[in-house]
């Protein structure tokens, strides 16, 4: 008896515990149901164009609804080319696509779709006209913002 007894006190912790729930995988179909791609070359202060895919919740232009945007510049590559082609997952993390974010992906300077020279890490220059400068990656962000 007292063996039934011991063996129900370890077991019932396993009988109670809950496995977490999985996170939703999104899928292409998800996506393609879910986003509208477009594909845009945004123009630099100096004439460079830069690829730039964005993805927008399809609700935004029949609801009217907001979303907060999700900006990944990389010199990987933001494939799958084309406005026809969807990638299987959007943003950081499987939640973000069933969250409705805007996500926009860019090829930086010089890689893939982009035009220009790649450079590894390009030189701040700290000073110039007398006056503190911003990082050329915070005016790019500034540009593409404000475009």
């Amino acid at each position: 008896m007292m063996s039934k007894i011991l063996f129900l006190l370890c077991c019932s912790p396993l009988m109670f515990a809950q496995t977490p729930a999985a996170a939703p995988e999104p899928s292409m179909a998800f996506i393609r149901e879910n986003y509208s791609k477009y594909e845009y070359r945004i123009a630099m202060r100096d004439g460079i164009k830069l690829f730039t895919a964005v993805y927008i919740p399809k609700d935004v232009a029949s609801d009217g609804r907001t979303y907060p945007i999700l900006l990944e510049r990389t010199p990987y590559t933001v494939a799958p080319y084309g406005v026809d082609h969807f990638p299987a997952n959007l943003g950081p993390s499987t939640l973000f696509a069933h969250e409705k974010f805007i996500f926009a992906y860019q090829d930086v300077r010089g890689r893939y779709m982009s035009e220009g020279d790649f450079t590894i890490v390009r030189p701040q220059k700290p000073v110039k006209n007398g006056r503190r400068t911003r990082t050329r990656a915070r005016t790019r962000t500034t540009r593409l913002t404000g475009w």
